[in-house]
C-alpha cells in the first residue's frame, strides 16, 4: 500500500472487508501519514498494529466499539492526552533548550578554571556523555565568545521572546561591550573573507 494517511487506510479496509472502520473527525485521528504493508494480515492485526504505532506511554489511542444493527462500528480515537502529546514534547524540549543555554552562558561568563571545574555540567547541558572529555569545548574560546555575545545582545528579560516566539532584535554593534564588538567584527571579517561572488553578486 505504501505511504497513506490513517484515514485513507481505514477507508480502504472498510471497502475491502465491509467492516465499519473509521476515524473520529473531531480529534483529527485520520490525519497522520504512515507507511503500511498489510498483505496477508488480518483486520484485527492491522487494527492492533495501528493503535500500537501511534500510541505512546501516557498518550494512548483507543478503538471505540459501538453495537449496530448489523454488527459493530469501530472508531479510532485520539483522547486528549494523545492530542496534547506533541505540544507537551515541544514545551519540554524548549524548556530544556533554554535551561542548557543559561548553563552555557553562565559558563561563558565564568573563568576558564571555573569552566573546567564544571565540565560535567557542560556535557549535560549539551546532551553529551557525562564521561566524555570536554577539553576541546573548554579550549574553544570562539564558542564562549559567541555565548557571551548572546548574553550581551539579549538580556535575560528579552531572551524568552527571542527563543520562544522568534522575536528578532537589531542593535548597533557599537552598543555592545568592547570585547563583544571585537568578536562580532572578527566574525564579520572571517565571513566576508569566505564570501563567494556569483553572477548576481555575493552569494
Amino acid at each position: 500500500m505504501g505511504r497513506t494517511s490513517i484515514g485513507e487506510l481505514l477507508d480502504r479496509l472498510r471497502e475491502q472487508t465491509s467492516i465499519d472502520l473509521a476515524c473520529t473527525d473531531q480529534d483529527r485521528s485520520g490525519d497522520p501519514s504512515i507507511v503500511a504493508d498489510i498483505r496477508d494480515a488480518q483486520v484485527w492485526q492491522v487494527m492492533d498494529a495501528l493503535r500500537s504505532l501511534v500510541s505512546y506511554r501516557g498518550a494512548m489511542w483507543v478503538w471505540e466499539r459501538t453495537p449496530t444493527s448489523s454488527g459493530f462500528r469501530y472508531r479510532l480515537r485520539r483522547p486528549k492526552p494523545a492530542q496534547d502529546l506533541a505540544g507537551s514534547v515541544r514545551d519540554w524540549a524548549q524548556a530544556q533548550f533554554e535551561q542548557s543555554l543559561e548553563v552555557l552562558i553562565a559558563a561563558a561568563q565564568a573563568s576558564p578554571e571555573a569552566r573546567k571545574a564544571g565540565a560535567g555540567t557542560l556535557n549535560a547541558a549539551l546532551w553529551r556523555d557525562p564521561n566524555e572529555n570536554a577539553d576541546k569545548l573548554l579550549r574553544d574560546e570562539r564558542c564562549w565568545d559567541g555565548f557571551r555575545c548572546v548574553a550581551d545582545a539579549l538580556p535575560t528579560d528579552e531572551r524568552g521572546a527571542a527563543l520562544r516566539r522568534g522575536v528578532s532584535k537589531q542593535m548597533p554593534v557599537s552598543d555592545l561591550p568592547p570585547p563583544t564588538q571585537e568578536f562580532v567584527m572578527r566574525e564579520w571579517r572571517t565571513a566576508d573573507a569566505h564570501r563567494r561572488i556569483g553572477p548576481n553578486g555575493p552569494i
